[in-house]
């Protein structure tokens, strides 16, 4: 019989561990049986051997195990010495880049971690309200995607990733697709990305966005790194700080890949002229211009832009010249845009793809 007291999880990492026990008797050999927590004896994995210990591998991290260990005296089916039994959970591992969530089951991802300072959580099943409605995975491949519903209220609702080893990137970037949708005249809700430094969270960017589909977002990382090559980083839902009636706008997020930036990676910017705000009376005929940026490794010779009010498109256009890499270029819209009704003004956004 394996002596009472004895078995033992030692070494216990995110893939891995070791079992060790002491036994007064000399057994043919030993028999294991291991599985996630709460599994039925006959369901686990099974090993064998004949010393006092054994490493289990392929583990899964965080994740909480049983493992039970009987000696076999004799050849006869079921003839087994009584067994000794331990738990032993799997710390979170960390993750090397490239890192890709694609949202594919229905639960907090293993070793992302949820907080709040009042709400939460973050969601990965149902179906957003409002404007938002129907809302698919950016992929369509059958897999979800994070969403927060503000039904009710949320402060800080940060959702964040485990901790990723970037030293196989040259210049690592978080990239991610996100989708909010308000509601003409209610609140816009907002979105902080926001990278750890090993002390503290810094605001990498703050989004409020308006736009019926999913849009592209990405962010260096580049002087986020700490302890030498990891990063760590998260989303953080609010309120509209301006006001408004914040049940009407569910935020969402999608494809979220830490990795080196994409070779073509267009993005709107800033929204230039008209002057927006005060005493600047917009008409029915406004020139507008936008700045687009590129945040790829490649150079852009030309963009596709197109400007929304309210959720529908009223301008595009094509930007033809060259954008470096890290580059931004003013473009103005070739038509006049009606921006005099009211609200529109602040419910305006662009968007900006390669046009190829």
């Amino acid at each position: 019989m394996i002596d009472n007291g004895t078995l033992a999880a030692t070494n216990v990492l995110a893939y891995s561990a070791t079992l060790s026990w002491d036994s007064t008797n000399s057994p043919q050999y030993f028999l294991i049986e291991y599985g996630v927590s709460g599994f039925l004896p006959g369901a686990g994995t099974y090993d064998t051997t004949s010393n006092l210990s054994i490493g289990l591998t392929n583990l899964t991290p965080a994740t909480t195990y049983s493992a039970r260990v009987s000696q076999v005296c004799g050849s006869a089916a079921g003839d087994t010495s009584y067994f000794r039994s331990v738990d032993f959970t799997t710390p979170c591992a960390t993750f090397m880049a490239p890192f890709n969530q694609n949202f594919a089951g229905t639960t907090t991802p293993i070793c992302w971690n949820q907080t709040a300072l009042t709400g939460g959580p973050w969601l990965f099943t149902g179906n957003p309200g409002y404007l938002a409605a129907g809302t698919v995975s950016h992929t369509a491949d059958g897999s979800s995607y994070a969403w927060i519903d503000f039904s009710t209220t949320h402060n800080d609702a940060a959702l964040e990733l485990p901790n990723v080893d970037v030293s196989p990137l040259t210049a690592a970037t978080l990239q991610f697709w996100y989708k909010s949708v308000p509601t003409a005249g209610q609140a816009n809700n907002i979105m902080r990305v926001e990278a750890y430094n090993g002390t503290t969270w810094s605001v990498l960017g703050t989004i409020q966005q308006d736009s019926p589909d999913w849009e592209f977002h990405s962010y260096s990382l580049v002087n986020s790194i700490y302890n030498t090559n990891l990063v760590k980083v998260r989303f953080v839902a609010d309120p509209d700080p301006a006001g408004g009636t914040f049940f009407y706008n569910d935020l969402m997020l999608d494809d979220i890949k830490i990795d080196n930036p994409p070779a073509f990676d267009a993005k709107g910017t800033d929204f230039l002229a008209p002057v927006i705000g005060g005493c600047n009376a917009l008409t029915t005929n406004e020139m507008v211009t936008v700045e687009v940026s590129n945040l790829g490794s490649s150079a852009i010779t030309s963009a596709l832009i197109k400007l929304f009010v309210n959720g529908t498109q009223v301008a595009s256009g094509t930007y033809n010249g060259m954008i470096p890499p890290g580059g931004s270029v003013p473009y103005t819209f070739p038509n006049g845009v009606n921006l005099s009704t009211a609200g529109q003004k602040n419910n305006s956004y662009f968007c900006v793809g390669i046009a190829k």
